[in-house]
């Protein structure tokens, strides 16, 4: 997916759900957005698995192919 915030700029996201295990990667255009999305990353993961999905994996990247958690 590709989206666009008003605030955060440009991000693309993948979800891949293999044998029931959830696998997200979120690529921001800029590095201040990654550290945001970087430390907001437990807040994903709990609204993910109360919805009863939870995150087996969790990659945060810049643009420029900074890797996160």
């Amino acid at each position: 997916l590709q989206l666009r915030f008003p605030l955060l700029g440009e991000i693309a996201a993948t979800v891949v759900v293999a044998g029931g295990l959830l696998h997200v990667q979120l690529t921001s255009g800029s590095d201040e957005t990654g550290e945001l999305l970087r430390a907001r990353a437990g807040e994903l993961a709990a609204a993910l698995g109360a919805a009863g999905h939870p995150l087996s994996s969790l990659d945060i990247r810049a643009a420029r192919g900074e890797r996160g958690e």
